[in-house]
Order: C-alpha cells, then structure tokens, then sequence
C-alpha cells in the first residue's frame, strides 16, 4: 500500500500517504445528553482518526516531509482505492479535517484545488487513500 508520490504537482515538494478510506457517513451520530440533543464522533471515526494520525505522523518522521502548513494555497488529490458501492465524495471530508488537526495544512478553507480519483477494489480487498497535498 505504499505510494511513491505524485506527478500532478512537478513543480512542488508533495506531502504524500497512505490511509485507511472512511466514509462521512461515519463520523457523526446524534445523542441525547442530560436529555439535550448532541452530536459526537462515532467509534469508527475515532478509530480512524488514531489510525490516520498515526500514518501522518509516522510519514513526518521519515523526515522528508515538506511544510506547507503556512502556504495560502493547497492542491490537495485523493486517489481512492474503494469499493463500488462507497461514494467518492464521502473521502473528502475526513481527510481535509485531518490534514488540519495534524497540522499538515493551516486549515482546511486554504484548499483551492481537490481532485478525487476512484479505483474500484473487488470484495475482501482492504479500502485506502492515496493523499497527496502540495502547498503554493
């Protein structure tokens, strides 16, 4: 699963990992608290965000990982490996969150350009993303 970067951007160091693919429909479901409506983070978007964090991190540690966390503008592609039934845009949002709380980007409203690309996986095999982020 481990990805050599991409072309898309030739003129820019690229910030590129692999990570597990989550849907948005799995991030959030509403509960009542002290009788009052609420929204948390379903288990499995907890578990995902430990999972990705931890690639991210592992990633940066390598040390040949460029800061573009101060850049005004990122062009961020996710190639997802997933499966034929998983909406292609359900990817998105995850990932933009997590490149922010990371620290990756300064926050996600300086994205100026996504691309998304689906390959479909067949059954059994283990869906992941392929993110690339390059910083202008």
């Amino acid at each position: 699963m481990a990805s050599q970067g991409n072309d898309c951007f030739p003129q820019t160091p690229c910030v590129s990992v692999d990570l597990p693919a989550l849907s948005a429909n799995l991030l959030w479901k509403p509960v009542l608290r002290n009788g009052k409506p609420a929204i948390v983070k379903t288990p499995a978007y907890e578990k995902w965000i430990e999972a990705a964090s931890a690639a991210l991190m592992e990633r940066r540690a390598a040390g040949d990982w460029p800061d573009i966390s101060e850049s005004e503008f990122v062009h961020v592609l996710i190639e997802a490996r997933i499966r034929k039934r998983m909406d292609l845009d359900n990817c998105v949002k995850p990932v933009l969150d997590l490149l922010q709380n990371c620290g990756v980007i300064g926050n996600d409203r300086c994205v100026s350009r996504i691309e998304t690309v689906k390959t479909t996986i067949p059954d059994g095999d283990e869906p992941f993303l392929i993110v690339n982020a390059r910083g202008y």
